[in-house]
C-alpha cells in the first residue's frame, strides 16, 4: 500500500490547459474520489497518475517513488476502467489471471489469487462464463477482480459504474466500500455523480475546468462550500442560489431582502458571518438548499420573519418527500417538502426558510461569504 502525492502538476494538451497545478496529498488507505462536471480534468488526473499521460510540469509520487517517468507497467497500480475492457474469447477465470501470466507469477500463486478475489467479490460461481454471458454488473465485478488479484500499492478507478442502471450502481457503491473496508488500499476514483462522491469518499476532490475548487471531507464540503460552483454541484437537489440585498435595520438586525420576501438572519448566523457588515446595502448571493425550506403548515414553530408566501408551480411527489418548485418572479427555488405537505400545482403556500442553515456568497468573486 502507498500513499499518492500530487506536486503542482499541469497537464497541457496543445495550448488547451487540462489541469492546472494540482497539489493532492493522498495517505496510505484512503479512499479518494476525484468529482466534477465533463471536462474538468479529474479523468486526465487519473491517467497521470497511472502514467497513461505524461505530466507537462510538477511532480507525482507514489510512496516515496518519483514516477513521472516511469511506465504505467512498472507503477504498481490497478486501473478499472468505465467500460470493463474484458476479452471476450477468455473465461471470467482467465481474464482475472492474465496479467499475472504475463508477469509470469506460478500457476498455484494465480490460481490462489483468483480465486480470493472470486470469493471476495462473490463470483465463484462465474469463473467459467464467458464475458458476454454475464450482466453489466457481474462484468463489473470481474473488472475489479482483475485488478485485486493484482495486489497493487494503489486502485484508480476511472467512473466504473456510469454504465449500470440506478439500482445496480447504488448495489455497487456499496460493494466496493466495503471492498476498500476489506482490502484497506489506497483507492482514487473518478465520477461525475456527486451521490457517488459523498457516499463513498473518505475525501473528495472538487475540480471545475482543469483547477481544484476544494478538497474536504464529504460533509465538510456539503456543509462548508468555498464557493457558488462546490454549493451548487454538492447536494441533490442543487442549492438553491437568489441575488438578495444585505440590509441593517435599527435595531441592528440583519435581513436578506429580494422582490418575493424580507427574512431575518438569525443572530448565530451573523455572528458566524463576521465579514457580513461590508455587505449592507450591497447586493449579495444567498444560498438554501432545497431540504432547508419547509412548508410553514406544517412547521408550527417556524419563525415569522423567516417565512413568506410564494406561488408553486410545479409539484412533483417522490413518495418519501414532495419536490415543490417556488416561483419568486425573477427565478424559481425548488423546495423538499415533507410528504405530509398537501400543496398542489398553481397554488400559493406559506413557506418556512431555515435561516441558521442559509449560505451567502460574493456576486462578483463567488467565494463564500466569511
Amino acid at each position: 500500500m502507498a500513499k499518492v502525492v500530487l506536486e503542482n502538476v499541469t497537464k497541457r494538451f496543445g495550448d488547451v490547459v487540462a489541469v492546472k497545478d494540482a497539489n493532492i496529498d493522498i495517505p496510505d488507505r484512503e479512499f479518494v474520489v476525484l468529482v466534477g462536471p465533463s471536462g474538468c480534468g479529474k479523468s486526465t488526473t487519473l491517467r497521470m497518475v497511472a502514467g497513461l499521460e505524461e505530466v507537462t510540469e510538477g511532480n507525482i509520487y507514489i510512496g516515496d517513488t518519483l514516477v513521472n517517468d516511469i511506465p504505467p507497467k512498472d507503477r504498481d497500480i490497478a486501473m478499472v476502467f468505465q467500460n470493463y475492457a474484458l476479452y471476450p474469447h477468455m473465461d471470467v477465470y482467465n481474464n482475472m489471471a492474465f496479467g499475472l501470466k504475463l508477469r509470469k507469477f506460478p500457476k498455484d500463486e494465480i490460481d490462489r489469487r483468483v480465486k480470493e478475489a472470486a470469493r471476495i467479490l462473490g463470483i465463484e460461481n462465474l469463473l467459467h462464463r464467458k464475458p458476454k454471458e454475464l450482466s453489466g454488473g457481474q462484468r463489473q465485478r470481474v473488472a475489479v477482480g482483475r485488478a485485486i488479484v493484482r495486489e497493487p500499492k494503489v486502485f484508480l478507478m476511472d467512473e466504473p459504474l456510469s454504465n449500470l442502471d440506478a439500482k445496480l450502481r447504488v448495489q455497487m457503491r456499496a460493494e466496493l466500500s466495503k471492498l476498500h473496508n476489506r482490502l484497506q488500499t489506497t483507492i482514487i476514483y473518478v465520477t461525475h455523480d456527486q451521490v457517488e462522491a459523498m457516499t463513498m469518499g473518505d475525501r473528495i476532490v472538487v475540480m471545475k475546468d482543469g483547477v481544484i475548487q476544494q478538497i474536504g471531507a464529504p460533509l465538510e464540503i456539503y456543509h462548508k462550500p468555498k464557493n457558488i460552483f462546490v454549493a451548487g454541484f454538492i447536494g441533490s437537489p442543487a442549492m438553491n442560489f437568489v441575488e438578495v440585498v444585505i440590509r441593517k435595520d435599527e435595531q441592528g438586525r440583519y435581513w436578506v431582502e429580494h422582490e418575493a420576501f424580507k427574512l431575518r438572519i438569525p443572530d448565530e448566523k451573523v455572528r458566524e458571518l463576521q465579514d457580513l457588515p461590508k455587505y449592507v446595502d450591497k447586493k449579495a448571493v444567498f444560498g438554501i438548499r432545497p431540504e432547508n425550506i419547509e412548508d410553514a403548515a406544517i412547521v408550527p414553530d417556524g419563525r415569522e420573519d423567516a417565512t413568506f408566501v410564494a406561488n408553486v408551480d410545479v409539484v412533483e411527489p417522490m413518495g418519501a418527500e414532495i419536490f415543490a418548485y417556488l416561483n419568486l418572479g425573477d427565478q424559481s427555488v425548488v423546495a423538499r417538502f415533507d410528504p405530509a405537505s398537501t400543496v398542489q400545482d398553481g397554488q400559493q403556500v406559506r413557506v418556512y426558510f431555515q435561516m441558521e442553515k442559509m449560505y451567502l456568497f460574493d456576486p462578483e468573486t463567488e467565494e463564500a461569504v466569511a
